[in-house]
């Protein structure tokens, strides 16, 4: 879990491809303009994203009787905590390329362990659902004020539209994914068995599907159509 470019942390590198087409998507198709506009809003909302996601892990884990996140300080919203050296570097000069260190847990030390690693995996797109979902809610219940300071604007939509397609992105059952974590649990031992047995490929798995742009026509309408919901059903109220 702590080697420097885990799998887990090359999943989260393709995350920041996703954040990078949230922000084209948002921008119209026009990018960033400068390295300004990476450093002031796309880094901010990834590693803000990142944060959450991970703490989340690391605390639905100590719920189910793990006290392994805890132990090693990161059951913390601090970003800090959950950087990873090399992740943050490449981040800064790649212009949103990075990964974070993914959250410990024992599984053997979950109370019911199919339930708890259900419970774990979930709880990281989850939350980002979640954190999106406040976000909005902000952004509703203060529109003028925040219409009115650009910066504000730009990055309270970024970071709406970066964590809804990181919790669609983890969703995905694909090794080392969260929703692969769901889908083993369900599985019967066999299929489990041989599913863990072909994990190690998962990775270039993704790469392909992402660099092929197979994730983008798959990710960015479930995004516009998760997003769209939200907004809908927030309209009721303000």
């Amino acid at each position: 879990m702590n080697r420097l470019f885990s799998q887990r942390g090359t999943a989260i590198l393709i995350l920041a491809v996703i954040g990078y087409m949230a922000f084209n998507n948002m921008s119209g198709g026009n990018g960033f303009s400068n390295v300004l506009d990476t450093i002031i809003y796309l880094i901010p909302a990834i590693l803000l994203s990142l944060t959450v996601h991970e703490f989340c892990h690391g605390f639905a884990a100590y719920l189910m009787g793990d006290n392994t996140a805890k132990y090693q300080g990161r059951l913390s919203l601090n970003p800090i905590r959950h950087l990873d050296p090399m992740g943050t570097v490449m981040m800064v000069i790649t212009g949103g390329f990075g990964w974070a260190k993914p959250v410990p847990f024992n599984m053997h030390n979950f109370r019911n362990r199919k339930l708890g690693l259900i419970f774990v995996a979930l709880a990281g797109p989850i939350s980002n659902f979640l954190f999106a979902f406040i976000t909005m809610i902000i952004y509703f219940a203060f529109y003028k004020q925040i219409k009115s300071i650009a910066y504000l604007d730009g990055f309270l939509s970024l970071l709406i539209s970066v964590n809804v397609s990181l919790g669609v992105f983890n969703l995905i059952p694909i090794p080392p994914l969260d929703g692969s974590k769901v889908l083993t649990a369900v599985l019967p031992p066999r299929q489990q068995f041989f599913v863990l047995q072909y994990e190690h490929y998962g990775i270039f798995l993704l790469l392909l599907l992402s660099f092929s742009g197979v994730f983008g026509r798959v990710i960015i309408p479930a995004r516009e159509v998760i997003l769209h919901g939200m907004s809908a059903f927030l309209k009721l109220f303000f």
